[in-house]
């Protein structure tokens, strides 16, 4: 019986530690954010397949220091309204180039 209530907390702890870690992404700060995708999406991670301006922008903001976004060229829409729209907005642009 010990060993299932050892087995129970266990397993309580860990799926704890994966909803505390799911809702706040920590952004990869060593690497520079490349732009893989136009759709203006946020899922809070900008991931080398999947990272949209927004997600780079949004991570970038979250490091310390100068980050270097790669943006290759093309059309960027920001579609996303509401309350969370402006959340870029710390963003200082020192240089694009496309």
């Amino acid at each position: 019986m010990k060993s299932h209530l050892k087995l129970g907390l266990l397993f309580t702890a860990a799926c704890l530690v994966l909803i505390v870690s799911a809702c706040d992404p920590i952004p990869n700060c060593g690497d520079p954010y490349t732009v893989t995708k136009t759709d203006d999406t946020n899922d809070g991670v900008c991931s080398a397949g999947d990272c949209s301006l927004r997600e780079a922008v949004l991570n970038a903001n979250a490091c310390p220091g100068t980050q270097i976004i790669n943006l290759p060229a093309g059309s960027y829409p920001l579609t996303i309204d509401g309350d969370d729209e402006d959340l870029g907005r710390p963003a200082t642009w020192t240089s694009l180039t496309t």
